[in-house]
């Protein structure tokens, strides 16, 4: 479980600190997570616009991103 969720823009595709990447499906769509530890919590990071910038400003799949984290 995510205790914080980080949703970053353009150009930030993961957050310092290793940890893993995921890729999380729901009924909105498919998103990839990066998950690390900072101290005691667990945090769930996206890339709004997702690796490689997939998607445009007006096509940001926010329910799924919401949803994922």
């Amino acid at each position: 479980m995510i205790d914080v969720g980080i949703i970053t823009g353009s150009g930030i595709y993961e957050l310092p600190g290793g940890g893993e990447s995921r890729v999380v499906e729901n009924r909105f769509g498919t998103v990839e997570v990066s998950i690390f530890s900072a101290g005691p919590w667990t945090v769930g990071s996206i890339s709004r616009h997702q690796r490689d910038h997939r998607h445009l400003p007006h096509t940001v799949p926010h329910q799924a991103n919401l949803t994922a984290l």
